[in-house]
C-alpha cells in the first residue's frame, strides 16, 4: 500500500490535471442530465396502480390535466378565455359551459384543461407557463398535477443552489472552528466540490434520474464524505511530526488512510445499495446515485486531495 501511495504522490500533478479535466467535463454534463418528475414511473410493474395507469394510457394516451379558474369575469370574457385556452398549442381539449353552474357561477369561470402530453412532461409544464402568461390580465386560481410539476421544477432550480450554498457555509464555519489551520477547510471544500460535480455530471450516464435523487445527492454527499478528507489531513499532520519530507509524510498518511477510508466508504456504499432491492424502484435510483457519490468522494480524497495538500502545504502550515 505504501508503494501505491508513493506512486500517487509522485505523479500528483498528473492526477490533478486529470481531475481538472473531469471537473470541467462534469460541469458540462450536469446540464445534460434528464430529471424525471413522475413518481408513477417507479411503481412496480405488477402493482394495481401501474396496471391501471398503463391501461388508461394505452386507451386514451398520456393526458395531463389542470384546472384554471378565472375570477370576476363576464360571460363574454369567459368565452374569450375559453377560446384562448382552446387555441393554445398542446391543449387537447377544454371542458367549459357558461350555462352550467359547475363551470360558471358568481362571475367565476372554471376550465378543465387537457393536454396532449402527461403531467410530468416538460411540454405540459411549458404549456401551463404559456397559459398563465397569456391569461395574466385575469385573476386566476390554478391547480393540478401539471402545476405541481412546474412548482417542483421552480423550487429545485431556485432553492437548491441557495440551500447548497448555506450547507457549504455552515460546514466552513464548523471546520474553521475545529481545524488547526485556516486553510484546511478550503482544501476540504475543494475536494468535496470536485466529488459532487463528478457525481452529478456522471448522472448523465444513467439516462434519467428522479428529482429526489437530483435534489438530495449533493447535500448528502457533502454530509457523508467530509470525514474522509478529515481522516487524511489529520494523518498527514501526524506524519509530518515524524518525518520532515512532506512527500514521504503524505505517502505514509495516504497508505494508512486508504484502509480506514475504504472500510468506512464500503460499508456506506453497501447500505445505500441495499435500496436497489426496493419494489418501489425509486430506491434503485437513489441508491445508485448516492453510492456513486461516495465512490467519487473516495477517489477524490485518494487521488486529488494529496496534490492539494502538498501544493498548499505552506498555507496549511
Amino acid at each position: 500500500m505504501l508503494k501505491f501511495s508513493r506512486f500517487i504522490v509522485k505523479y500528483r500533478y498528473w492526477f490533478m490535471g486529470v481531475f481538472l479535466a473531469l471537473f470541467v467535463g462534469g460541469l458540462f454534463c450536469m446540464g445534460l442530465v434528464k430529471v424525471n418528475y413522475d413518481f408513477t414511473e417507479y411503481l412496480p410493474p405488477d402493482s394495481e396502480t401501474r396496471i391501471s395507469l398503463d391501461l388508461m394510457e394505452d386507451t386514451f394516451g398520456d393526458i395531463g390535466t389542470v384546472q384554471i379558474m378565472a375570477k370576476n369575469v363576464t360571460e363574454q370574457e369567459a368565452a374569450q378565455i375559453y377560446a384562448l385556452i382552446s387555441g393554445t398549442e398542446n391543449v387537447r381539449g377544454v371542458n367549459f359551459d357558461a350555462a352550467d353552474p359547475d363551470y360558471y357561477q358568481g362571475g367565476n369561470a372554471l376550465y378543465q384543461v387537457f393536454f396532449n402530453t402527461g403531467n410530468a412532461s416538460q411540454e405540459t409544464v411549458d404549456t401551463v407557463a404559456v397559459l398563465r402568461e397569456s391569461l395574466g390580465a385575469y385573476e386566476l386560481a390554478v391547480n393540478g398535477a401539471a402545476l405541481d410539476t412546474m412548482y417542483i421544477q421552480e423550487a429545485i432550480a431556485g432553492e437548491m443552489p441557495m440551500i447548497l450554498g448555506i450547507a457549504f457555509a455552515i460546514v466552513l464555519v464548523i471546520l474553521l472552528l475545529t481545524s488547526n489551520s485556516w486553510f484546511e477547510p478550503v482544501i476540504f471544500l475543494l475536494t468535496v466540490l470536485v466529488a459532487i460535480v463528478l457525481n452529478m455530471g456522471t448522472n448523465f450516464l444513467l439516462g434519467t434520474i428522479s428529482f429526489i435523487s437530483h435534489t438530495i445527492c449533493a447535500i448528502l454527499q457533502l454530509a457523508l464524505a467530509m470525514d474522509y478528507s478529515i481522516i487524511l489531513l489529520h494523518r498527514y499532520s501526524e506524519e509530518c511530526e515524524r518525518c520532515e519530507d512532506r512527500r514521504e509524510a503524505m505517502a505514509a498518511a495516504l497508505s494508512s488512510s486508504i484502509v480506514a477510508v475504504s472500510s468506512s466508504s464500503l460499508t456506506t456504499i453497501a447500505g445505500l445499495l441495499s435500496l436497489v432491492f426496493m419494489q418501489f424502484t425509486i430506491g434503485f435510483d437513489i441508491g445508485v446515485v448516492l453510492a456513486k457519490g461516495i465512490v467519487m468522494s473516495m477517489l477524490s480524497v485518494f487521488f486529488l486531495m494529496p496534490s492539494l495538500i502538498l501544493i498548499f502545504s505552506r498555507a496549511v502550515e
